[in-house]
């Protein structure tokens, strides 16, 4: 087990090899608990190389040995895991499901974490699903639980995903305290990315209302933590940031500038959706300054890039 714990993040096959022999072991032993979680970890790490039918069949030998011994919390906890993986793979019928059931448990044992948990999950799923209503009645309910055993980081986390569903629903006041909200607790526990993050959703959504000073204070922000972080990604999305307000001002030459060492970076990454959604503000930035060739230019790229993810992403 020491050994498959080692080698989690280094060797994942060796981890795995580890961990079946600790599991012959623990059966020999009859040792169920043990056995149960070592299932829940193989399971983990076949999600993780995204072998979804193995490690379903891994984290339903779990549950049923966590229900032999009546580990509710378990039992909860891994519906949340399956319910993650048929997210990434798109199924979001059976996502749903096993979030439900996840939460049913967290009511019945009364557990806050469980709980909690499972309606962030449940918000993250409806946000990506368009149902922003559904998305902010779920994130407040997690914010409440959270709230309730001080757990600072989710609390955080989740008060950035509901700024989001604010951003989506165009509700940009709101959306700017709830930043405000998961900077305050993320400077307070020392989770610089989430500060950063949320100081880069802020800037977006003062760039929507016209408050550029603030929009660049923001961004300002964002962009110097990202930059102490090494966190290139993040510094491709504040350069687009800074591109768009640049853009609102009309400074074509800056805004262009800071549109390319964005798409440098998601060109040498494969980022494809953010790369697409970057091309579609800078053909919108080449009509408005009444270039139809490069603006018809980088729309086609945006739409042949949004035509792969539809194909490579379909929902299943």
């Amino acid at each position: 087990l020491k050994l498959g714990e080692e080698y989690y993040s280094l060797d994942r096959d060796k981890a795995l090899e580890n961990y079946f022999k600790c599991l012959e072991l623990y059966k020999k032993q009859g040792n169920q608990l043990q056995e149960a979680k070592v299932l829940k970890k193989i399971a983990h790490i076949r999600s993780l190389r995204g072998e979804w039918d193995a490690a379903f069949q891994m984290y339903m030998s779990s549950i049923k040995l966590f229900e032999q011994l009546n580990q509710l919390n378990e039992v909860g906890n891994i519906y949340n895991s399956i319910g993650f993986n048929f997210f990434e793979i798109g199924n979001w019928n059976d996502s749903e499901k096993y979030y439900q059931k996840a939460l049913e448990i967290g009511h019945n044992i009364e557990n806050l974490q469980l709980l909690a948990d499972s309606e962030n999950n449940i918000g993250i799923l409806a946000t990506a699903q368009g149902q922003l209503d559904k998305a902010i009645e779920y994130y407040r309910k997690g914010l409440k639980h959270y709230q309730a055993i001080d757990d600072n980081l989710r609390f955080a986390q989740t008060y950035q995903n509901l700024g989001m569903a604010y951003i989506e629903k165009k509700e940009w006041e709101t959306a700017i305290e709830c930043c405000r909200n998961s900077i305050e607790i993320s400077n307070a526990i020392g989770e610089l990315r989430l500060v950063a993050v949320s100081h880069l959703n802020g800037a977006e959504a003062f760039l929507a209302i016209g408050d550029l000073v603030n929009a660049k204070e923001f961004c300002s922000q964002a962009m110097n933590t990202f930059s102490v972080l090494n966190d290139h990604y993040g510094i491709a999305e504040s350069n687009k940031i800074y591109g768009l307000i640049s853009k609102k001002e009309c400074d074509w030459t800056q805004s262009e500038q800071y549109f390319e060492k964005s798409a440098q970076f998601l060109r040498e990454f494969n980022r494809v959706e953010p790369l697409a959604e970057l091309y579609k503000e800078m053909g919108g930035m080449y009509k408005e300054r009444e270039m139809p060739e490069k603006a018809t230019d980088f729309l086609k790229k945006a739409d042949d890039l949004f035509q792969q993810l539809t194909s490579n992403t379909s929902p299943i």
